[in-house]
């Protein structure tokens, strides 16, 4: 098939709480390359964040700068605001499927049907069972409206609106860290929300998100000290779970008990999965995705936590960053923010490297 020379690459667009990043792919070889990227911290663009943080600001400055005017966009709504379940339903024809997994999640989330926006995945399971499993997701309608009205004040065109979590999957997947007879435990650790999800058969079942995100520390931190967001920030960069010399051991200890509610949701996490597949082997391994997942030595202390070997993910392990100088150390940097915006930027692309 011969590619229209205009056509625009699709832009992944992921609007995170503190953080709004997007980036598009061009073809190069038989893999991909990265084509445009940026990434903007809150933080850094508000007065007093959190609270006049304006991500619809940073995502029109960005479209701007790297004019991306007109391009379709794929965007993620966050995991705060997807509901993931797992559903056991008879096996239907497909249009009374839909209708039936429909009815399923506005029972179960108490959203109405008709505001209810929604998909499923049929997983794999013997042809003649009389019943199937389904892995089905949905949001209120609002929150797709919501990024769709972001992006499209910004100049971009409406092509999909997908779940952070799955396009984190296809991200993985694509990047060779799913294998198909694998479990993984799959964690996007955010600002605003700690997402775990149960990868296997190289699909994900089941997946529930936490609010003890890493923005929890620094309001615990404000809260007890009464320091600004930004010194707050600045102790919990230093922290690396080692004895530190000189640090304050009252902060020291404060982030301790933030971290340990964390780590209760990690567990948490670990044992759900466990209850929802009794029958398979245990699980081979964590993949840690999103920006906090560069905290100094988390893998390695998650791994004396829980038995598992754990790994921070890297979005670009097959995509091709072929600038050179500043713009592909500065994406290098950002990369563990990147997962979730490659997962999109991928969605339209058929075939992996």
């Amino acid at each position: 098939m011969i590619r229209n020379p205009f056509a625009k690459n699709l832009v992944g667009l992921d609007i995170g709480s503190r953080t709004v990043k997007a980036l598009s792919l061009k073809k190069k070889g038989r893999g991909y390359a990265l084509d445009k990227f940026f990434f903007y911290d809150l933080k850094d663009t508000a007065k007093a964040y959190p609270k006049d943080a304006n991500p619809g600001e940073a995502l029109r400055a960005g479209v701007s700068l790297q004019a991306l005017q007109d391009h379709p966009f794929a965007a993620g709504v966050p995991d705060r605001e997807v509901i993931h379940l797992a559903l056991e339903l008879p096996r239907l024809k497909e249009a009374e499927l839909r209708t039936a997994v429909k009815h399923e999640l506005s029972e179960l989330t108490g959203i109405p049907a008709e505001e209810l926006a929604f998909d499923f995945l049929v997983l794999d399971g013997p042809a003649e069972a009389e019943k199937i499993s389904v892995s089905a997701y949905g949001s209120h309608r609002r929150h797709v409206d919501n990024v769709v009205k972001l992006a499209t004040s910004a100049r971009l065109k409406p092509s999909r609106v997908e779940s952070d979590t799955i396009a984190i999957a296809a991200a993985l997947d694509f990047n060779g860290y799913i294998e198909r007879d694998k479990s993984y435990a799959v964690f996007d650790l955010g600002e605003g929300h700690l997402t775990a999800s149960l990868v296997q058969g190289g699909e994900v079942r089941l997946s529930k998100t936490f609010e003890n995100g890493w923005g929890s520390l620094n309001a615990l931190l404000q809260e007890k000290f009464g320091i600004s967001y930004a010194e707050a920030e600045a102790h919990k960069q230093r922290y690396d779970f080692n004895a530190q010399a000189g640090a304050d051991p009252a902060i020291e200890q404060a982030i301790d008990e933030a971290y340990a509610a964390i780590f209760s949701d990690f567990k948490r996490s670990l044992e759900l999965f466990a209850d929802f597949s009794p029958n398979a082997p245990k699980m081979d391994q964590m993949l840690l995705t999103g920006g906090a997942s560069q905290t100094p030595n988390l893998p390695r202390v998650l791994e004396m936590f829980f038995k598992v070997p754990v790994e921070a993910a890297n979005p670009f392990r097959r995509i091709e960053i072929y600038a050179e100088g500043p713009a592909s150390d500065e994406i290098g940097r950002l990369a563990p923010f990147m997962m979730a915006a490659l997962g999109l930027a991928l969605s339209d692309k058929k075939e992996a490297a």
